[in-house]
């Protein structure tokens, strides 16, 4: 298998190619926008060859899973990566959303979300129009980048599998082992194969020692075992869903029939329901965010909303539309450098403000000169975490799957899913 691997120079320019496949086989057609946003991150993967490897790593992992019926979860890390993208380490394109024709290439541009119409226009050329795109900006990516750090989760089924592949694509590496007796999570820690020894440790009491080793964290979930086995019963697979049946689906959450699904029949995602009155895919992916982000609904944008200082759209939900919001603020100055996006985003998301009592004088000075509300900075002087766009995306599809199999398949799911 290891003449398989491609070097970190081949996987750039087989991403690369994979651009021109899908925008435009001649360069000069393709929108200048993608074109930019691949050099971006290419100038940094090129100096960060592990993460470049993850990502075809994850590529072939994926490509394993699909052929034999596995489900794996790619933590949101990736799915802000064009690259990743191309290289088929995530399914969740992180460009701005677009509709395209994949045979004329020409790309038009829609604002945030994935439209679900059930009537949509064939191009001129007799093609199905492509819907795609989160607009989930690369700068969210570069923590993890820099640190070597990846994760996805996987069936308790695959997960020997891919534990095996681990080890097989990093064979180069002296690989150290953290895992406890119930397998969650497992950390594959690597060092230079010359100066160290392969290892294996218990996670807990080491964590520490080893959490600025760059690794591949591996975490097993029963969740993706049931989703297999529903799969089986039901004889029609997730892949298989179509857009029809998934427009279908997404209809019935726009009907208010959240009963029986995960991550949204819980208390508060009712009460978030109700308040809210989600009327489309970006309000429910906001949902999600508020659900998984810690203080950021609660006394914080509860409070903005109800005031009507703000509406749905404008409150951020996840770091990325933090980032996108202040960068566009930017913008409108005619400053084109992100960096003080960039590091309000990272000290917001990570509770910053909030451990140290509040912003300092000229970050918030410096909101203030891009006409950014005093309200706001309140907001993020209480935030103890935000969640990735990404994750929220992944945890949004997969509730309209489930959506899918339970307007359909209503025995299986009830029995699989929800255990009744």
């Amino acid at each position: 298998m290891r003449g398989l691997i491609m070097n970190h120079k081949q996987l750039l320019d087989s991403a690369y190619d994979r651009l021109l496949e899908m925008y435009g086989g001649d360069q000069t057609l393709m929108e200048v926008g993608f074109l930019n946003r691949f050099y971006q991150e290419k100038m940094i993967l090129q100096e960060c060859e592990l993460y470049t490897r993850y990502l075809g790593f994850l590529g072939r992992v994926r490509k394993v899973a699909e052929e034999k019926g596995e489900h794996i979860f790619v933590r949101g890390t990736a799915g802000s990566s064009l690259i990743a993208y191309l290289l088929g380490a995530t399914d969740i394109n992180p460009l701005p959303r677009h509709d395209y024709c994949p045979n004329c290439h020409w790309v038009k541009f829609k604002g945030d979300g994935i439209p679900f119409d059930k009537d949509r226009l064939k191009c001129s050329c007799g093609a199905d129009p492509i819907a795609d795109g989160f607009n989930i900006p690369f700068e969210s990516n570069l923590k993890s980048i820099l640190s070597g750090y990846m994760q996805l989760t996987v069936s308790y089924a695959f997960f020997d599998e891919v534990e095996h592949m681990i080890r097989d694509e990093m064979w180069d590496q002296a690989i150290i082992t953290l895992r406890n007796e119930d397998l969650t999570p497992t950390w594959f820690c690597f060092q230079d194969k010359e100066k160290n020894e392969d290892g294996n440790y218990i996670l807990n009491g080491n964590s520490e020692l080893f959490s600025k080793f760059p690794r591949i964290t591996l975490v097993p979930d029963k969740t993706l075992d049931k989703y297999r086995e529903l799969e089986k019963a039901t004889g029609f697979k997730m892949k298989d869903i179509g857009t029809e049946e998934y427009s279908d689906a997404y209809f019935q959450f726009m009907e208010g029939n959240i009963e029986g699904i995960p991550m949204f029949d819980n208390c508060f995602m009712r009460e978030l329901w109700t308040k809210l009155k989600p009327q489309s895919y970006d309000d429910m992916l906001k949902m999600i965010g508020f659900a998984h982000s810690t203080n950021v609904w609660r006394e914080n944008a509860e409070r903005i909303y109800d005031e009507h200082k703000m509406s749905l759209r404008e409150i951020p939900a996840y770091r990325e539309d933090l980032f996108n919001l202040i960068a566009q603020h930017l913008y409108k100055k005619g400053v084109y450098h992100t960096g003080l996006a960039y590091e309000v985003t990272e000290k917001a998301r990570r509770g910053y403000y909030e451990r140290v009592g509040g912003m300092d004088e000229e970050t918030m000075l410096a909101l203030f000169r891009l006409d950014i509300d005093q309200e706001y900075i309140f907001f993020l002087e209480k935030i103890h975490y935000m969640f990735p766009k990404a994750h929220g995306v992944a945890y949004l599809r997969e509730a309209i799957r489930m959506m899918f199999y339970k307007n359909n398949f209503n025995q299986e799911y009830n029995k699989i899913i929800l255990g009744k």
